[in-house]
């Protein structure tokens, strides 16, 4: 068993989700007469579950409303980015290279199991992951660190050992909070916005990570690491 691990988020890190997602939004708030600005989007929206989005977009909802309103957004998100999905540039090769060492790798993200799945449907990448954590058991989602404290348990490492791959302010705040490594991926905000929230380094894609040095320096990563 391998002393660290490494825990990636999937929208706009492992998949291209970043527009996609914003037009679902846009058209679902406009179907319910609700404003969603991209800046909230950018803010308040990426990162986060759909149970806190809908409950700051509608107020007091009960679990049974927010799981219809969360359907209807995320059938259409599927139905409108399938035909034109695409994983984030080097997101392949790293998990190949991160294979090849042995080093264990988990999924830590907000979206629904529906939507993990329409990922492994789309991008045959199951067999890179030996953990998996989705919004299902999670009562809060980030910026609070359950997510990341629950792929660790599972991985049966301490929070020390493992690194994160995030884009969204939520969840480089959860990872740091759950007492982890993170590198900021700049495909939802800017390299210096990013470097802003204290990440252990940033990069513009995931092309710009070396799985060995992923590897050897997990636990005392900084930019120099970096391709």
């Amino acid at each position: 068993m391998r002393d660290r691990a490494v825990i990636f988020d999937m929208d706009s890190v492992l998949i291209d989700t970043n527009t996609a997602h914003r037009d679902a939004y846009k058209r679902f708030c406009a179907r319910h007469g609700v404003r969603l600005t991209d800046r909230d989007f950018r803010e308040h929206v990426f990162g986060r579950t759909n149970a806190d989005v809908l409950r700051r977009l509608f107020g007091r909802l009960s679990t049974a409303r927010i799981k219809r309103l969360e359907s209807e957004k995320e059938a259409d998100f599927r139905r409108t980015f399938g035909p034109r999905f695409r994983t984030v540039r080097g997101a392949r090769a790293l998990l190949r290279g991160l294979r090849r060492l042995g080093v264990p790798v988990a999924l830590a993200t907000s979206a629904p199991r529906a939507n993990v799945r329409f990922f492994f449907h789309k991008s045959a990448l199951r067999g890179y992951f030996d953990v998996v954590v989705d919004s299902t058991g999670i009562r809060k989602g980030k910026p609070d660190p359950a997510i990341y404290r629950k792929a660790a348990r599972r991985l049966k490492l301490p929070p020390a050992r493992c690194v994160v791959l995030e884009d969204s302010y939520s969840g480089i705040l959860a990872a740091r909070r759950a007492g982890m490594k993170v590198i900021g991926v700049a495909t939802t905000h800017t390299r210096p916005q990013l470097e802003r929230r204290r990440t252990h380094g940033v990069v513009s894609d995931l092309s710009g990570i070396r799985a060995a040095e992923l590897d050897r320096k997990s636990t005392g990563l900084n930019s120099s690491h970096l391709v």
